[in-house]
């Protein structure tokens, strides 16, 4: 949910490390992070210093402590600078990281959806949707649990399984929604009733 630190590695010879500097920037609203305000602006001077822990590693912490990384889905690229004990400045280094705490939804579209549905035509396949809230993160896997009147679950197999037996599926198709489908050709018995869930896993 949240990044506590940035941390990482510097080294140098034959003077060593002076000084490690982070700056990063919050891409969504175009701005930086204030150290003299303890929060998002635009400060004069991006940079500010990390901690050297031990050895060759830093660490960053501020923005954590002030409980700043507080927009689900928001993006930030992070920046790190190195100087010397000579007084030599390093160009900055660039990664980026995506915080989503927000967690995604499905639904199952057919048969259904939420309601009793009944056929005389065996059922083939089970399809649904997937979304994650925007700006999320995006979905990555969707599973779907199975549950005959008679208590069984189906588990890929037959209909031993248990109340932990989700499904992967077998189709997903990237959009807004997500589109999945699950393959159940043969699976579905005259006679029973079926109770079907989905559940959805984001980007993190």
């Amino acid at each position: 949910k949240t990044l506590n630190t940035i941390s990482g590695t510097a080294t140098d010879s034959p003077s060593g490390i002076n000084k490690v500097e982070v700056a990063v920037k919050r891409l969504d609203f175009n701005d930086y992070w204030n150290k003299d305000a303890s929060n998002w602006g635009t400060p004069s001077n991006i940079w500010d210093e990390a901690t050297l822990v031990a050895g060759s590693t830093w660490a960053y912490t501020k923005i954590g402590d002030n409980n700043r990384w507080n927009v689900s889905g928001a993006r930030y690229e992070i920046y790190v600078r190195v100087q010397d004990n000579a007084g030599n400045l390093s160009p900055h280094n660039t990664t980026w990281v995506q915080h989503d705490w927000v967690s995604p939804v499905s639904a199952v579209t057919e048969p259904g959806p939420g309601r009793a549905v009944y056929s005389k035509v065996a059922i083939s396949s089970i399809t649904g949707t997937a979304e994650d809230i925007d700006p999320g993160t995006g979905i990555s896997e969707v599973y779907v649990r199975i549950k005959r009147s008679n208590g069984n679950y189906y588990d890929g197999l037959s209909w031993t399984g248990t109340e932990n037996s989700w499904l992967v599926k077998d189709e997903l198709i990237v959009g807004t929604p997500y589109v999945w489908k699950k393959d159940m050709f043969g699976k579905f018995h005259t006679g029973y009733s079926y109770e079907i869930n989905s559940r959805a896993k984001d980007g993190v």
